[in-house]
């Protein structure tokens, strides 16, 4: 999942500009940019407010001008779909209400699935799959944020480890 960062720029470039346009309606429905920079000149994060509250997307960018992370926000607080970067390739997507995470959660490394759960109001819920090279390799089950059941689909994977966390009810598979 490679971002073309010519893209992206120009797609945050189009926002800036059609959100910078002057607005003739009240100020409740104004809406202002507000963005940083990082001490090279190169842009830091972009977010925009409207009567006061941040609302939409917010972007942040490294120093050298790679995107690491967006949030969609509402009234401040992260609301919806949390994505961050690292050189282009998606390392997480999160969702959020009101600030806590909720919905499905998947984290990545180098681009491959690596864990696929669910969480519920900051808490692990249900059943949380982890992959080693795309293959399922670990499931388990969650109530409420506590661990329940592990379940091991590929014990090959686990051979040359010594401790295998967590302590919960294990089963092979």
């Amino acid at each position: 999942m490679k971002i073309n960062k010519t893209f992206f720029s120009l797609l945050v470039v189009c926002f800036l500009l059609k959100s910078c346009t002057p607005n003739q309606d009240n100020d409740e429905h104004k809406i202002d940019v507000l963005k940083s920079t990082h001490k090279n000149g190169k842009l830091k994060d972009v977010s925009w407010v409207t009567a006061g509250n941040t609302e939409g997307k917010s972007y942040f960018f490294k120093d050298n001008g790679e995107i690491y992370a967006e949030f969609n926000l509402k009234g401040g607080f992260k609301n919806g779909k949390a994505i961050t970067y690292d050189k282009g390739l998606v390392l997480s997507e999160e969702n959020y209400l009101n600030d806590k995470l909720n919905g499905d959660a998947k984290y990545y490394d180098n681009g491959k699935l690596e864990i696929d759960g669910y969480f519920r109001d900051d808490l692990k819920v249900g059943i949380w799959n982890y992959f080693y090279n795309t293959k399922l390799v670990l499931s388990e089950l969650y109530e409420r944020g506590n661990l329940q059941q592990v379940i091991y689909k590929d014990v090959k994977h686990f051979e040359n480890i010594k401790n295998i966390p967590p302590k919960a009810p294990q089963i092979e598979i």
